[in-house]
């Protein structure tokens, strides 16, 4: 058996200007095994596997704002990452008048849970003649109990959910989640690595 490995990683860079935290992260791992059996009377065959998984990416030095939940990055600052400008432009408690008003068929929260609307300005900064759109479900919340809450996955207005974008265009819209009743401290994960304040 002849196994060939490899491995491709793209560490991540920082920096920060006027209040503006810049951070790319992109950490790829690509495993290549190319596998020769031999078998009885003779035959023999070979198969190629490849599998290409997502690593947890490297983190900039401690300390920076927005690389911890007890470090986020200040409410109103805003958040660079790769191609796309993210900033918190507020947080609505105890929302699930206004998710019904939005649509009757959104859920009601869980006994002793509340439902929190988080909205955001996100800006694609790619170029012009490229589009893309902001997946809302690559955003998180937690809160000082520790507990991890995801995206409800509502019907939202204005959403960020399949609201496609050219370079240099921004956009705004609620993400909706449900969170254990007046827990404080709550902090917006995006993409399992980099914290934002929201209140």
């Amino acid at each position: 058996m002849v196994l060939l490995f490899l491995l491709l990683v793209a560490a991540g860079s920082v920096a920060s200007n006027q209040g503006t935290i810049t951070k790319t992260a992109t950490v790829t791992t690509s495993l290549v095994q190319t596998v020769t059996v031999t078998e009885g009377a003779g035959v023999t065959y070979t198969y190629v596997q490849t599998a290409t998984m997502q690593a947890t990416p490297t983190l900039p030095e401690t300390g920076e704002p927005g690389t911890s939940r007890f470090n986020p990055l200040p409410l109103g600052k805003t958040l660079v990452v790769d191609e796309w400008e993210i900033s918190v432009i507020g947080i609505e408690r105890d929302a699930y008048r206004k998710l019904k008003e939005f649509n009757m068929f959104n859920s009601a929260p869980g006994p002793g849970e509340e439902a929190v609307l988080v909205k955001l300005n996100v800006k694609f900064i790619g170029s012009p003649e490229v589009k893309s759109s902001m997946n809302p479900y690559s955003f998180k919340l937690v809160g000082e109990k520790g507990s991890v809450y995801d995206y409800r996955g509502d019907v939202l207005e204005p959403t960020l959910l399949d609201r496609e974008m050219y370079g240099g265009t921004a956009i705004q819209g609620y993400i909706s989640f449900n969170v254990v009743s007046g827990e404080k401290g709550l902090v917006l994960i995006y993409n399992d690595v980099w914290y934002l304040a929201v209140e």
